[in-house]
């Protein structure tokens, strides 16, 4: 247990209403996570928007992921100013299957997530993308990162053309294209996974999921299920919420040892 452990905040928000059983289950294994290291858990409603500037949202308009981005930074600013010495950001698709395998790297003083996105180009025959992204973010009250991190991702939104935004405008597009003239610290413990590699989770293996073996490298304990990928009818992006159901059970059930292991 590090000095920061017992003041480490984990904060995590969705919507109250409406809410699928599978994004409820993910949320739960996240608080029993927190809870099991000794972590305080926060849960903070449609409230999160609050925290938007309003010329940001004007801007924004319907776009509504870049809001979220923006939302949680303030929201992280404010809780160190309250005396939290590290929050971490959570989104509310993360499952954590293997919470022995899912650690914070306790030695950084800010930390955001390795991602391999796994693409369909043919038949069978998939490609993979190296990214950086937000979706679990670390801060601790010491770091310069969380201010930069804001002013670069505020100045990008006051100049960018609104027919240019996008749903990662502010999130992997621009901590990726950070990661091109500087070292970001990443967490390597949870994977980002793609349609395909969902499907593939749910129905045992395939080339998909080996694709993403291939290229993380790393064995982890939690996975971004992609929640804005989940839709009515499959296609190669995106997955239906059955498909999800069945990856959520399949990880849960074997400990993402068809993720982690060789199946």
């Amino acid at each position: 247990m590090d000095d920061y452990t017992a003041e480490t905040l984990i904060v995590q928000s969705y919507r109250t209403e409406n809410v699928a059983g599978w994004m409820a289950i993910c949320m739960v294994t996240v608080k029993d996570w927190a809870e099991k290291n000794g972590y305080a858990y926060e849960f903070v409603d449609d409230s999160l928007f609050d925290f938007v500037p309003p010329w940001f949202r004007e801007k924004c308009k319907s776009h509504v992921l870049p809001q979220t981005d923006i939302a949680r930074l303030h929201l992280i600013r404010k809780r160190i100013a309250q005396g939290w010495k590290r929050v971490v950001w959570i989104d509310a698709d993360i499952l954590v299957f293997r919470p022995d395998f899912f650690q914070l790297d306790l030695a950084a003083d800010y930390s955001f997530c390795k991602e391999v996105w796994v693409h369909q180009i043919a038949e069978e025959r998939y490609e993979t993308t190296r990214c950086i992204n937000n979706s679990v973010s670390v801060f601790t009250s010491t770091t310069g990162m969380l201010g930069t991190y804001v002013y670069m991702a505020e100045q990008k939104m006051a100049y960018i053309h609104a027919e240019a935004i996008g749903p990662t405008t502010i999130g992997t597009q621009l901590l990726t294209k950070l990661a091109e003239v500087m070292p970001i610290r990443v967490l390597e413990c949870i994977g980002l996974f793609s349609p395909a590699v969902i499907r593939d989770i749910a129905r045992g293996g395939g080339n998909a999921l080996t694709s993403w073996k291939m290229a993380f490298g790393n064995v982890v304990g939690a996975a971004n299920l992609c929640s804005s990928k989940v839709g009515a009818a499959a296609s190669a992006e995106v997955v239906t919420q059955g498909e999800v159901e069945k990856a959520i059970n399949s990880l849960l059930v074997s400990k993402g040892e068809l993720v982690n292991g060789t199946a």
